[in-house]
């Protein structure tokens, strides 16, 4: 009887094992795997849903469209996070929405995740212990186990017209910026994407983005686009149609899609 409960134990064993390097290979395993719904099970993706994952490790540049609660924003804001820290222990990410606060709540449920056996499996326990030292506050945290050059945050949460000026970001996700409540008029519309041009793009670091002083610092120019596409940094942009010809209708136009 013994033999038999200890082969079962070495079975369960060899299939969690198999398990967790499949999910590490995969974006949408990895989402399955670590994600729960509200009832505390593994979720389950949808075919739309493992497209927009798909396109998020592909693209350099891209837009989301999708109807509210079609759950692009979790995917986005958390379950995609989670995946770039596991890849790279010393990424740092900016997550950008309207406001401050829905930015820390999607911080807090990245939090909440690190510190689930699931995603510990995978890459082991990035929450700093109290003698670690390292920033962990609502807004802004540091993994453990960075390199010793590794520099600013390891994520971000900011909102809309927040204040970025010398923060350097290997990724940013933007969720929802375009709101009733920041572009009903024709000039919001015009200081929200000035913003997103003049202060959020500049934080991607890419060469180009370096010095003030360049031509292109701060423009929507399609040489930064370039560059962000062949050199590195990304931004995921996700988007609920609401105006004609604002921020998120002009990125549609240039952009990947998912």
């Amino acid at each position: 009887m013994g033999n038999i409960f200890s082969e079962l134990a070495d079975e369960i064993h060899a299939s969690a094992n198999v398990e967790v390097a499949a999910a590490k290979r995969d974006i949408c395993l990895f989402t399955e795997y670590v994600l729960r719904d509200a009832s505390g099970l593994p979720i389950k993706l949808k075919e739309f849903h493992k497209q927009m994952l798909r396109a998020m490790v592909t693209e350099r540049l891209l837009v989301i469209e999708a109807f509210r609660g079609s759950g692009k924003s979790t995917l986005s804001c958390v379950a995609y996070p989670l995946w770039c820290l596991m890849k790279n222990i010393d990424i740092r990410i900016m997550l950008v929405t309207e406001s401050d606060v829905l930015a820390k709540n999607w911080l807090r449920e990245i939090e909440r995740y690190m510190g689930t056996s699931q995603y510990i499996a995978l890459a082991g326990n990035l929450v700093p212990g109290r003698g670690d030292r390292l920033t962990w506050t609502s807004s802004e945290k540091i993994v453990v186990g960075r390199s010793a050059d590794a520099q600013g945050a390891s994520i971000l949460a900011v909102g809309a017209h927040g204040q970025i000026r010398g923060r350097r970001v290997d990724r940013i996700i933007a969720d929802d910026l375009v709101s009733e409540n920041n572009s009903h008029t024709l000039y919001q519309r015009e200081v929200l994407e000035n913003w997103f041009h003049a202060a959020l793009m500049p934080t991607l670091d890419i060469p180009m983005n370096q010095e003030a002083g360049d031509p292109l610092f701060g423009v929507d120019s399609p040489m930064r686009d370039k560059f962000v596409k062949e050199i590195g940094g990304q931004i995921i942009y996700l988007d609920t149609p609401l105006y004609d010809n604002d921020l998120s209708w002009k990125l549609r136009q240039k952009w990947a899609a998912a």
